[in-house]
């Protein structure tokens, strides 16, 4: 019998076609975490308000180890004093590669139909080019011309940019330091040109665009100008499908009319991903232009003591992400393994400058810091390359702390903290808990002995059991993932894919809700991989990943890649395997540049020797956390020898 049929009684699901899922198991491990697996449900240290748990007994907080201060409570607090300090020796990781970025133009990619619709979403043909246009019109599909207005279409498979080989001409004076005001004589006729739309009885999901003219108060020179269109239509459409907190666009694309360095970085962002399909020395040397000088810009803006005021540095923030952006998608120009990331070093600055800007500095009180969209959105594009670094590095107590995140539970109300935001297809709350985890399992580490710490990991793992994430698109949240499972298959299309975005941002949420479920087994518990209580997880998780598509309008960057490499990584039943090497086969097929194919390359290679050097015992497991085998961290000793910082974003 498969999972649908088990878990709904419904008629078996035609994405799923594996094992049958195991007896049911409460999702908090039933073998105890720690000395206190077995305490009374009103523990005397925990009290309980909901669905948060924090530790909160004045009483009997004096027993409570140090390290735990501000860890264990779970919940927002205002910034420490000692961060209020502006730190000036904030160091521009991006300036080592600041000549010559891209040295040469590689070979075009492959397109099928000329079109791309994974993390970006258009299609190449027949571009002509002529300035930045003053109004915008389609073909609808009996030939009259319609308008734009406010918005342009996609229809179901695609729509953006369409170009064609020719490129812009660029005057070598404009190459070599581009501004927002040069207009660079040209020899073309740049014009945005819109693919047909299908009927609108096929257009299920439009994605979110700004209005036809929105830019043209920058003054871009018509090569730049095709550049932000490109990023404004394409780039940003495969970012979410949430559309009120898609930040690349609703946010950061709104700080380039005041920030020089985000845009230059949005431009150069643009170039590389053009130059993927369209190889021109011109556009090659624009791209570096524009790259060379986020760089500059950034460098003399993290100097300003003015941009480190409560309540600033947002262009600073953002600037930093669609640099970081710029690494993650250009593998083959990273640092060696041996370094740090220049990605990882990037989101590390602004993680202070986002400790430095906290507007908390100004309140007495928590409940009343009420952050804006830009910084939350902030903080989640720039804890999310951090905290997501965790799980395949050391453990390191100083690097993990919680604390240094607590602006993502600063979301002016707890409920708020459990919205799912587009940037990173899950709550900051949840994205929070991964780094509570790890620093849970590094405070473990090195106080092997204590009993009070594996209190705060049952208090962990019974949060994870009742956390409820909701989204604007569907306030009320499902009661359990059988339910969740079971609304999906009743709108699946032949495939077995859900076909709206309600659908897939629900399902994206839960996977990674399971996913730090099983990380806290694995991890923190020290669970086998092939213990019940992770096996049925995965179980769990591959059954909503099989639900998602992995192209097409639902598919974006808000599609749950590290949850999907998790359950490659640790899967011990052969179906597991195979679904998350479905998608990752799928993902790299659709010929865009992105972390993916990196990461399952060295996903490869480390469950080859995985299999024989990570061997699940079939002896009792200890009821001490401590006694447990620290397997996680003999392969992450592994991993970070042979593979260094893997980029999971």
């Amino acid at each position: 019998m498969d999972l649908t049929s088990q878990i709904a009684g419904s008629v078996p699901h035609p994405a799923f076609s594996g094992a049958s899922l195991p007896e049911p198991l409460s999702l908090v491990s039933h073998v105890p975490f720690g000395h206190f697996a077995h305490r009374p449900a009103s523990h005397p240290w925990i009290a309980t308000n909901g669905s948060s748990i924090q530790f909160g007994d004045p009483a009997r907080k004096a027993v409570l180890p140090a390290a735990l201060e501000g860890v264990v409570a779970f919940e927002s607090s205002l910034p420490s004093k000692d961060t209020r300090r502006a730190a000036r020796d904030l160091l521009n990781p991006f300036q080592d590669n600041a000549v010559e970025r891209i040295p040469a133009l590689s070979r075009p990619r492959t397109l099928e139909n000329g079109e791309v619709n994974g993390y970006i979403k258009c299609r190449f043909h027949g571009m002509r080019l002529r300035s930045p246009p003053r109004t915008l019109s389609t073909r609808t599909s009996n030939g009259a011309r319609q308008a734009s207005q406010g918005r342009l279409s996609l229809h179901r498979r695609g729509l953006g940019l369409a170009c064609q080989p020719r490129l812009p001409t660029v005057a070598p004076h404009a190459l070599a330091k581009p501004t927002p005001k040069s207009y660079a004589p040209t020899t073309f006729k740049p014009v945005l040109r819109t693919a047909a739309v299908d009927p609108p009885s096929l257009l299920e999901e439009h994605i979110q665009r700004l209005p036809h003219d929105f830019g043209q108060d920058l003054k871009l020179s018509p090569a730049d100008w095709q550049f932000f269109v490109f990023y404004r239509n394409a780039w940003c459409s495969g970012r979410a499908i949430l559309d009120a907190t898609n930040c690349w666009l609703v946010n950061i694309i709104q700080m380039a009319p005041r920030s020089q360095a985000v845009l230059h970085a949005m431009l150069a962002l643009a170039g590389t991903y053009v130059l993927d399909y369209l190889p021109d020395e011109r556009v090659r040397q624009r791209s570096n232009a524009h790259y060379n000088a986020a760089v500059g810009l950034l460098t003399k803006d993290l100097r300003e003591e003015a941009e480190q005021r409560p309540g600033g540095g947002e262009s600073i923030v953002a600037a930093i992400a669609l640099l970081n952006m710029l690494d993650v998608v250009s593998p083959e120009r990273r640092r060696s393994k041996k370094e740090v990331p220049r990605w990882l070093e990037g989101a590390q600055v602004a993680c202070k400058v986002l400790d430095v800007t906290d507007p908390g500095h100004r309140y007495w009180h928590v409940n009343n810091v009420q952050p804006s969209d830009a910084r939350v959105a902030n903080t989640v594009i720039t804890s999310r390359a951090v905290v997501l670094a965790l799980p395949m590095t050391r453990l390191n107590k100083a690097s993990s702390d919680s604390t240094h995140f607590q602006w993502l539970l600063l979301q002016s109300t707890e409920e708020n903290s459990r919205k799912i935001h587009g940037a990173c297809g899950c709550a900051p709350r949840l994205l929070h808990r991964f780094a509570l985890i790890t620093h849970l399992a590094a405070l473990i580490e090195e106080e092997p002995e204590s009993i009070v710490l594996p209190v705060g990991a049952d208090a962990v793992a019974e949060e994870l059991n009742e956390f409820r994430q909701w989204s604007e698109l569907n306030r009320e949240s499902h009661s359990s993932v059988e339910a969740l499972l079971r609304n999906c298959d009743l709108q699946l299309n032949p495939q077995g894919i859900v076909t709206n975005k309600a659908s897939m941002t629900d399902l994206t949420a839960e996977a990674w809700r399971l996913a730090a479920i099983i990380y806290l087994h694995c991890r923190l518990s020290r669970l086998p991989r092939s213990h019940p209580d992770v096996v049925k997880q995965m179980t769990y998780l591959a059954a909503c990943i099989r639900r998602m598509p992995t192209s097409g309008p639902l598919f974006t960057a808000q599609a749950p890649f590290f949850p999907v490499f998790l359950l490659g990584l640790l899967a011990v039943h052969p179906d597991h395997k195979l679904c998350a090497e479905g998608w990752f086969q799928s993902v790299i097929r659709t010929s865009c540049r992105s972390s993916v194919p990196p990461a399952y390359e060295a996903l490869q290679r480390i469950r080859d020797w995985m299999k024989d050097e990570i061997v699940d015992d079939d002896v009792e497991i200890p009821e001490s956390i401590a006694l447990r085998s620290p397997w996680w961290e003999t392969m992450v000793a592994r991993v970070t020898e042979e593979e260094g910082i893997l980029c999971l974003i």
